[in-house]
């Protein structure tokens, strides 16, 4: 009697889809037990990132001529999608000035505290690329020109520091291109300006204030009356009020991390239903198979 041979099953390429998305639906479900583990982390994150002190500055644009350029087309439209993608920031700060303080007695301090302190303002520039550098002119006291690479900036994008914080200042900022093949042409510019440092924000009838004179950078022109008047008006309900924005700060990062786990979980159950109509399809396949 003849041994009948075991007909060797072969490997449906037509599951590997299938496969693909289980691996998918793996690692979803692993993000979202990951998020939800570390909720308090990402949330804390988010608060942080809210508070970090960085002010975003409002760019105007200004027209350039670019029918002239005598960069490649493609190119050109390259460097240019990187340009537009530069904007501009800063944050408040405090540094050591090389005066000597008048009211101190020396002996008694360490010598760290010996100077006076200024306030100034870190100028932040994102988004730039090794294809730009950046030509900056300033109506501010001793800042006439000066030329930023990426190379410039600090770990925190931070360009510059700037002790001329005692009144608006304007920053014309002109874009170029150092890539080597389009070398030194100008792809955008735009105009920022700084505000100046509000002395009354300090002053103890602003602590606890919600009020907008009390605000620590204005682009207005603040008078201490009207700060008075304003503050007496807004003081009843700051405990209250600073609560109220603690509670929203704190309910736009649960917003925010709720958004993520709903996004996480639309895709896996996007992936589950394309796993299933896989399997059907090749299922469907099989039985037409079957019946022939």
């Amino acid at each position: 009697m003849k041994k009948l041979k075991k007909e060797k099953k072969h490997f449906n390429r037509g599951y590997i889809p299938v496969f693909v998305s289980l691996g998918v639906l793996v690692i979803l479900v692993l993000v979202l037990i990951s998020v939800i583990w570390f909720e308090p982390t990402i949330k804390k994150s988010i608060l942080e990132k809210d508070s970090n002190g960085a002010y975003t500055l409002n760019d105007d644009n200004l027209s350039i001529d670019t029918s002239e350029t005598k960069c490649d087309k493609t190119l050109y439209t390259k460097i240019a999608k990187a340009a537009n993608n530069v904007s501009s920031a800063f944050k408040k700060s405090i540094r050591k000035t090389d005066e000597l303080r008048d009211d101190i007695i020396f002996d008694e301090y360490d010598e760290e505290d010996w100077y006076y302190e200024e306030y100034t303002y870190k100028v932040i520039f994102y988004g730039l690329t090794d294809d730009l550098y950046l030509k900056v002119t300033s109506n501010a006291p001793e800042e006439n020109s000066f030329v930023i690479h990426k190379n410039d900036l600090t770990n925190e994008n931070v360009a510059f520091e700037t002790s001329n914080v005692d009144a608006v200042y304007e920053y014309k900022v002109e874009i170029y291109s150092a890539n080597e093949n389009c070398s030194d042409e100008l792809i955008r510019s735009f105009i920022f300006k700084t505000p100046k440092y509000n002395v009354y924000s300090e002053m103890k009838l602003c602590e606890n204030s919600d009020s907008e004179l009390c605000n620590a950078v204005t682009y207005e022109d603040i008078k201490f009356q009207k700060v008075v008047n304003d503050t007496n008006y807004n003081n009843g309900n700051n405990e209250e009020a600073e609560k109220e924005k603690k509670e929203q700060k704190e309910k736009d990062a649960s917003k925010k991390v709720t958004i993520i786990k709903l996004v996480i979980i639309g895709a896996i159950v996007i992936v589950v239903l394309i796993s299933i109509l896989f399997i059907y399809i090749m299922h469907r396949r099989e039985v037409k198979k079957s019946e022939l």
